[in-house]
Formats: C-alpha cells, structure tokens, sequence
C-alpha cells in the first residue's frame, strides 16, 4: 500500500471513517492523506475562512486520537468540485485506496448514492473505495465477499485478501431457481443447488491455488456461503448469522457504479448497510 487517502466532509459520520483510516494506515504502514475539498463557488473571503476552519478542524479531530501517532500524516484542503478534487488527489499521489464516510443519520443511505459525491467518486476511482458506515471496533477480521463466478468477483477476492490477509474470509453465492414449480429429473431445484455448489467449489479452489502463487503459499482459507433465493436476501440473512464486519462487492469497469453498486441487490444492501462496504472496480 503506497498511501491512503480519506477524503472528509467534516460530518460526525466522517468521523468513524478518520479512526478507520489511521486505523488502517498504522496497519499498513503506509502514510495518509486527509483530504477536505471546499467548493469552488463560494466568495473568496468565504472559502479562504473555510478553508483554515477546516484545516484546524481536521487538525483538532486527529490529535485526539491516540491512533495518529506513529502515521505519516498529511493535511489537504483545497478548492475546487468534491468528486474531482478527490480524484485529482488519488492520482497525483498514487493512493492505493480511498475512504469515504457515510451519511448524516436522517440521510437514507441509497440516496447518498443517487448522483452525488460518493457514487461519482465510487464510478470513476481506479482503485478501491471504502465506505465506513460503522464505529471503529478493531481491524477487519471478518470479510464476506459477495461472489457470480465472474472476473469481477475474482478481483474483489484479490483485493480484498491483499488488503486484509489475516482475515476470515466468507465467499457467498446466492442463485435463484426459475420456473421451479415445472423442474424435473435432472432439472430438479436439487440438482441445480447441486451445480451452482460444484461451481463454487471448482472457483475457490481455483482463487486458492491463484493466490498461493502470488502470496508464496500463503493464501488464506475461504469459507463457503451458499443460499437459495433473492441475492440481497440470502446476503442479509448470512450477513445477520456470521455478523462480518466488512462487506466486499465488485464493480464493473464499463458501467461502473450504477450497474454494481446502483444495482438493485448492491442498492438494498446499502439502504441499509450492515457493516462498512468495500468497492472493487474489475478494470
């Protein structure tokens, strides 16, 4: 990890996202930005007045925090558009993730998502997006990575076991029998449980032996999570019984968000999220 970069908007959710991502970066070693992007539009005497406010501000929150001491620490407030400065920033200092915090709670968590900041910065970022909705309790020890045995699920799997390597991991499918009333012989609901567990077991192993190459052999142990039915409900119910304190989803590189994340199985689960969300772009 070459740096980190946490972008705030100084609201009391952001604040859970700052412990999360000292947090992360004492774990990495790696150094972090902090990132605070003032609008372009506001008067010159008034955006100058925000800036040092915000920069004192952020200032004050990070020396309260025993976390902070031994990170390498950078302050940025700039102006310019939130989305754009933050992307602009990721690159310019080859940030190898970006943190965003959640909403204010009267906000309904989908609709952060619906044409603003996150789900433009979430569309075009060209690395990892964290989103933390949750108090800090200790590092990521339980992830659950949704899967659909495509190359969008592998490179979730990839990152998400490169950023977090001492984690349990739990790979979760959830399939749907069509026409289920009509199913017969070897068509039967059975049989079709039967085929998609046989797949699922045939792409761990593969992503085993995958990350064995690339970790020296030291490749986690992936959990199966297999259910019938609506993707976001088997998810909920498996996220309620295995309580993980991450939550991984795949993102197309063509579409981008509104396709993955905007879906309607990613859109429910963040409605109302269970635990912080981790987006992974394919390419």
């Amino acid at each position: 990890m070459n740096r980190l970069l946490f972008a705030t908007a100084l609201s009391a959710r952001c604040h859970w996202a700052l412990e999360r991502s000292l947090l992360l970066a004492r774990g990495f070693g790696a150094p972090l930005t902090i990132l605070h992007v003032v609008d372009e539009d506001l008067p010159e005497g008034i955006a100058e007045h925000h800036r040092q406010a915000a920069e004192r501000t952020i200032r004050d929150r990070v020396e309260a925090l025993p976390a902070h001491r031994g990170v390498d620490l950078a302050i940025r407030v700039v102006l310019g558009r939130v989305a754009r400065g933050i992307l602009r920033l990721a690159e310019e200092e080859g940030a190898g993730l970006v943190v965003l915090g959640g909403p204010r709670e009267e906000h309904h968590f989908s609709d952060m998502f619906r044409g603003t900041t996150p789900e433009r910065v979430l569309r075009s970022a060209k690395v990892p997006v964290l989103v933390v909705t949750r108090k800090v309790q200790a590092p990521y020890r339980r992830a659950m990575i949704g899967v659909d045995f495509s190359s969008v699920s592998r490179r979730a799997i990839e990152h998400a076991v490169g950023l977090f390597p001492e984690a349990r991991f739990f790979l979760i499918h959830a399939y749907e029998v069509p026409f289920a009333g009509f199913l017969h012989g070897p068509d039967s609901e059975a049989a079709i449980g039967e085929q998609h567990e046989r797949k699922l077991t045939a792409m761990i192993n593969d992503e085993m032996q995958a990350l064995e190459r690339q970790f020296g052999g030291k490749a986690p142990l992936f959990e199966r999570v297999m259910g019938r039915g609506r993707p976001q409900e088997v998810i909920r119910a498996e996220v309620e019984r295995l309580r993980p304190d991450l939550l991984v989803v795949g993102t197309h590189g063509r579409t981008g968000v509104p396709h993955a994340i905007i879906g309607s199985v990613a859109e429910d689960l963040l409605s109302a999220p269970p635990c912080d969300i981790l987006a992974v772009k394919a390419w």
